[in-house]
């Protein structure tokens, strides 16, 4: 990596959260804390120790803080959750319980087996996340990471042993590994891109959607082991992500923004120049049928879809159908995670934004600047 005008780039600051220069100060929040570092613009350099400018401060699971400063105004917000609540749904839209307590979940999945789910927590006094594991049979459920920055998206290896996921404890997004016993220590598996994992193939593949050089995210294929350079499988001009390999690993699903709206669309893997749009009218979170038959994806409107399939020769759709209306909290983020489909496509585990979920209130400071002068 290197600036504009060719040199290389210097750290200033360790801090997970985003930075903003304003009044000569450097402003970016550690630990629910606003911090203003004098900064030198000439020289680009701290001059002297961060000041507290306010406490509380919230932020995202993508490392952006909820601050903004311009023109003598401050405007901050304490944390931004979700309160939401996981819970299983048969195809008709039944409610069938909650497996695990409510919370702000960023993502999670399902083991192969059904019998454990990964799901990332964000912690609403630090606004970062951890990666916890249930145990569904017993409803135990125990923390998988441990880092005191974020670890998010996991994904579950195919005989459900390890789970890869995505952690900025080393800058930027990088993919680590760990055991799914929780005995092992964190791996990591590569710190050359910032990636967002999405599916683990059989045959040891690993699909991730990282920010392409002059487009907003392409969806990538690596096997899981060794050095080999990542490949795109889906690139172009405008934005895909969520990449799922059907059962087979004969096919990829994914998201694109292409037509203007995110659809789901399918391609043969190894591509071969062949795609067939899914959705129409709005459409992502591509997850497979197990038997190969069937495509869900979460429209525009939140209504959960199927969508019968044959790859007998080549690949075809039928007309799509609304299973059920969710009330999900997010539609096309490519870093959360709606819901899970259980392996005999018979439930929905969706997560569910609870009654009365209210947003954090906003605060705006007049000439921020004179207080810190007090200090």
């Amino acid at each position: 990596m290197s600036s504009l005008n060719g040199a290389k780039p210097r750290r200033l600051v360790e801090s997970v959260f985003n930075g903003t220069y304003a009044e000569g100060y450097l402003l970016t929040v550690r630990e629910g804390v606003l911090l203003a570092y004098p900064f030198d613009e000439t020289q680009l350099r701290i001059t002297a120790d961060p000041v507290s400018v306010a406490e509380g401060i919230g932020g995202s699971a993508q490392q952006l803080g909820a601050f903004s400063a311009a023109s003598g105004v401050l405007v901050h917000a304490a944390a931004l959750t979700t309160a939401s609540q996981l819970i299983w749904f048969d195809r008709t839209g039944k409610p069938l319980g909650s497996p695990i307590r409510n919370g702000d979940f960023v993502s999670f999945r399902l083991s192969p087996d059904d019998t454990r789910l990964a799901v990332t927590r964000v912690n609403a006094d630090t606004s970062t996340s951890d990666i916890w594991l249930t145990d569904l049979s017993r409803a135990v459920e125990a923390r998988f990471t441990l880092d005191p920055m974020n670890d998010m998206g996991p994904v579950w290896s195919p005989d459900g042993q390890r789970v890869v996921f995505r952690s900025d404890r080393t800058g930027g997004n990088n993919l680590f590994g760990k055991a799914s016993s929780g005995c092992a220590h964190d791996e990591i598996i590569r710190k050359t891109e910032t990636a967002f994992p999405t599916d683990w193939s059989r045959d040891g593949h690993l699909l991730f959607h990282s920010p392409g050089v002059t487009t907003s995210y392409d969806v990538f294929v690596v096997p899981i082991s060794g050095d080999a350079t990542p490949t795109a499988v889906a690139a172009t001009p405008f934005s895909e992500a969520n990449g799922q390999f059907s059962h087979d690993g004969r096919w990829i699903a994914y998201e694109s923004n292409e037509s203007g709206t995110v659809e789901v669309y399918v391609q043969p893997f190894p591509a071969t120049g062949s795609r067939w749009a899914v959705s129409s009218g709005g459409g992502g979170e591509p997850r497979w049928g197990q038997d190969g038959k069937e495509l869900f994806y979460i429209a525009s409107d939140r209504r959960l879809m199927s969508v019968p399939i044959s790859t007998a020769t080549t690949f075809s759709t039928g007309v799509a159908r609304p299973l059920f209306q969710t009330r999900v909290p997010f539609v096309g983020n490519p870093f959360r995670t709606n819901y899970d489909v259980s392996a005999d496509g018979s439930r929905f585990l969706v997560n569910t934004v609870l009654d009365g979920s209210a947003s954090s209130a906003i605060t705006i400071v007049l000439n921020w600047m004179s207080g810190i002068q007090t200090k």
